[in-house]
């Protein structure tokens, strides 16, 4: 069930590339650990531990531990999140079917 929490400053979310790409990337693999986000993305691993901190802390995504293992996937609990990850889906989606058109 989807939930309703605070506002979350979406144009923090949407005007950061980093944030973008590893919300992309977790729309797609559902599940990943920084290691396999920071070799995806192309972004270094401290600007990915910064941009899931502030994820986590606006509940976009959230955590499931393993030990020492840390893997991160949308909170697709949180309507913001559900809303982000069916936007990134439909938009690659969508980016594929014009690129299949030229």
């Amino acid at each position: 069930m989807i939930e309703f929490r605070r506002p979350v400053p979406i144009l923090s979310i949407l005007g950061s590339m980093g944030k973008l790409k590893i919300l992309d990337l977790l729309s797609k693999e559902l599940e990943l650990n920084v290691t396999a986000i920071v070799k995806k993305s192309k972004l270094n691993h401290t600007s990915v531990k910064f941009h899931l901190q502030e994820l986590l802390k606006w509940e976009i995504i959230k955590e499931k531990r393993f030990g020492r293992i840390k893997i991160y996937l949308i909170n697709d609990e949180f309507e913001v999140g559900y809303k982000l990850k069916k936007f990134l889906q439909e938009w690659d989606l969508n980016n594929r079917i014009d690129r299949e058109k030229i």
